[in-house]
């Protein structure tokens, strides 16, 4: 997935989180080239023994003009199945179900009690602070999105810039 962190870090990064936070939220990506169930199944068991008290599921969806897209036309990469999405999904939302998850929107399950402050925001059009690399923000009037790249939002955090990358008046255009 080209990350910059490999999943040791995440993890670390993960349980230092849970030290100052109660709800924190990550997000889980099922149905890439060679996931297998067994392997979405230890992933999802890792959250879940982890406590992470709110969860966001996405299907991996082919961006154009990626390194995986390239590698995809090149035959070097398996596409993704939507078969295997599929049935990843079902597996998902069982396995949640079971652990006392409420599924609340497509992508989005939490334990009681711990919906998404920020996705809940969104969909009702109020304000929301979008914190890092790639975060959305909304003031009320403007929506904006912060530098996605790891070193430019570093760099310029360093310089006492704001990484804001993108804006748009248009309510109806945020993300796109």
């Amino acid at each position: 997935m080209n990350r910059a962190h490999n999943a040791v870090q995440a993890q670390k990064g993960l349980e230092l989180a849970l030290k100052y936070f109660s709800n924190i939220t990550i997000d889980l990506i099922y149905g890439t080239p060679g996931l297998s169930n067994e392997k979405w199944q230890q992933n999802v068991e890792k959250a879940l023994a982890l406590k992470i008290p709110h969860l966001s599921c996405y299907a991996l969806t082919i961006e154009p003009q990626t390194p995986l897209d390239k590698l995809i036309r090149q035959h070097k990469k398996d596409d993704v199945d939507p078969e295997v999405q599929s049935e990843q999904f079902v597996l998902l939302m069982r396995w949640l179900r079971a652990a006392g998850y409420e599924h609340y929107e497509i992508s989005n399950f939490a334990q009681p009690g711990f919906r998404s402050r920020h996705n809940s925001s969104y969909w009702q059009g109020k304000p929301y602070a979008g914190i890092g690399p790639s975060a959305h923000s909304f003031n009320g009037t403007e929506r904006q999105w912060n530098i996605a790249n790891n070193q430019q939002y570093i760099s310029a955090i360093e310089k006492g810039i704001r990484p804001v990358g993108k804006r748009s008046t248009n309510p109806g255009t945020a993300g796109q």
